[in-house]
């Protein structure tokens, strides 16, 4: 949305995407209008395709941007104006990615698009910055930061204390980091000393996951741990992690949502953007879809904190498992085996040791919101 107000500031920028995103994405000020209509999976394409048909019958377009690999400009066939399709954004991020260049998905949007509407525009309009922007926007409704207000209160949990999100759910195998890994991470956490009490998470991909982590726990350290509600929005959640002191979680939507900037767009609430990102890479490149405040080629996240990638590298890695559909003859076992629990510990320790102290206060187990 930047890169197209940069070029073009009055123009109407309508934007579709799912369903799920309606409540963080709708308030955009840059978006004149909305449709949160698609749905996720394969099943969805045809019936997607439909409404966006439908969409470019009612209302006239100058020029239609497809990020979707399923939605191609010939079946888009009711379109009256330009498609233009991934295919040029995957040529770009490659690029990027053998230059050595910062390859992270939201600055090349960015920056491809610049490149994309300079090339359309008139040759004596002034010319757009070079690259693109690295910040990346949710909007949350203020009914969402009161709710996740009474939450953390409910769970007896003060406003200075430092908390710990876990979030153990991806959206498949390859960014799947398993029971296992994220009771190591939970152990060595709650194994140090005065550790920050920790939201945990529950499994919607991988539905009961948290009570596998919670059933491997003791009860000295069940105590520190909470569950979130199991009917929590993705909205919710956005206010929910902005309480909270870090994030740990693999390559999936919520990891992005964490590390987008949260406005509240009444004004009657301040988000505080200090979240602390911590994500867990398997098989795909973190240069792509991660973040970290120290590595040159990657760019950090949009919060007023550090962002750290902890990535998995077994020899056999290659760009082609970004792909996220792992082929059948590959079992992730390497990438699995190639992650360290004791490396992500040891930064969220190093991150909270340079931060205030942990609080010595913990709540007693129980579902977050009971």
């Amino acid at each position: 949305m930047d890169a197209i107000h940069r070029r073009h500031p009055d123009c109407r920028i309508d934007y579709a995407f799912n369903h799920k995103m309606g409540a963080l994405l709708g308030a955009d000020p840059k978006i004149n209008r909305t449709f949160a209509v698609l749905r996720g999976g394969d099943e969805s394409t045809a019936a997607n395709i439909a409404m966006l048909n439908d969409l470019l019958t009612e209302r006239s377009y100058d020029l239609v941007v497809s990020f979707s690999p399923f939605v191609t400009a010939s079946r888009l066939d009711r379109a009256r104006c330009p498609v233009i399709t991934p295919l040029g954004f995957a040529i770009d991020l490659l690029r990027a990615i053998d230059s050595g260049g910062v390859a992270s998905m939201p600055f090349r949007v960015g920056a491809w698009l610049e490149a994309v509407i300079e090339g359309i525009a008139e040759s004596d309009r002034e010319q757009p910055d070079a690259g693109g922007s690295a910040e990346t926007r949710v909007y949350l409704p203020a009914a969402s930061i009161e709710r996740a207000s009474r939450l953390i209160h409910r769970a007896g949990l003060p406003d200075e204390q430092e908390i710990v999100y876990l979030n153990p759910d991806t959206s498949n195998r390859s960014t799947f980091l398993g029971s296992d890994f994220h009771i190591r991470v939970l152990r060595g956490l709650l194994g140090s000393g005065p550790a920050p009490a920790v939201l945990l998470g529950r499994g919607f991909t991988y539905p009961g996951i948290e009570e596998e982590i919670l059933g491997a726990l003791g009860p000295e350290n069940l105590r520190r741990v909470q569950t979130v509600p199991p009917d929590l929005s993705l909205e919710d959640f956005a206010a929910l992690v902005d309480r909270c002191r870090f994030y740990i979680g693999g390559d999936t939507g919520p990891l992005h949502i964490a590390a987008a900037r949260k406005i509240e767009s009444t004004m009657r609430f301040r988000p505080r953007n200090e979240l602390a990102v911590v994500g867990v890479f398997k098989a795909t490149d973190p240069r792509i879809y991660g973040y970290d405040s120290f590595r040159q080629d990657m760019i950090g996240s949009s919060q007023d904190a550090t962002a750290v990638t902890i990535e998995s590298r077994p020899s056999c890695k290659n760009l082609t498992c970004s792909l996220q559909r792992i082929s059948a003859s590959c079992d992730t076992r390497k990438c699995h085996d190639a992650l360290d629990p004791d490396r992500v510990v040891g930064r969220v320790l190093e991150i909270s040791r340079e931060l205030e102290q942990a609080r010595e206060w913990l709540p007693a187990t129980g579902t977050l919101g009971s």
